[in-house]
């Protein structure tokens, strides 16, 4: 018998949100420092962010491409993955992502948070840019490249 295994990923934000484990909702995330992405493509297992004729391309895997294809195209499959799940969650406890925004590299990997925000609570959360993108795309939430990052890491792409 095979085993599946669970996701807990959403699960873990929910509890984090509804036993207070946030902050006061005054301390907004703020801007300044990033851009806006403007377009967001897949090709094969990359993704690539742009803002105008500047695009940070990043690896991920076939999962997560999909997964950011499928919420580009508006289709899911006939399973929810772990994104539409969480989707699922926070529309169900009034949770909103205000915006995920990539900080920075660690090593080969990218950083990112996504900003939650229910009620009175704010929650930053440390996420793959790859799930916070999937989800973002989901709920129409902006994402954000840290200036210095998309300086360094992105190329010409017009």
């Amino acid at each position: 018998m095979q085993r599946r295994k669970i996701e807990v990923f959403p699960i873990i934000i929910v509890i984090g949100l509804l036993a207070g484990g946030a902050v006061a909702a005054f301390q907004f995330y703020s801007t300044e420092g990033f851009i806006e992405v403007e377009k967001v493509e897949v090709f094969g297992t990359s993704v690539l962010l742009s803002n105008g004729c500047t695009g940070l391309l990043a690896a991920t895997t076939p999962e997560r491409a999909e997964s950011i294809q499928n919420a580009l195209d508006g289709t899911s499959e006939e399973r929810p993955n772990a994104h539409d799940t969480f989707v699922d969650t926070a529309r169900h406890f009034n949770i909103t992502l205000e915006a995920v925004q990539l900080t920075h590299v660690e090593g080969d990997n990218f950083i990112s948070e996504m900003i939650l925000h229910q009620g009175n609570n704010v929650l930053r959360l440390d996420t793959r840019p790859s799930d916070a993108i999937a989800i973002a795309l989901r709920l129409d939430a902006k994402v954000y490249i840290n200036k210095t990052l998309f300086a360094e890491q992105g190329q010409y792409i017009c």
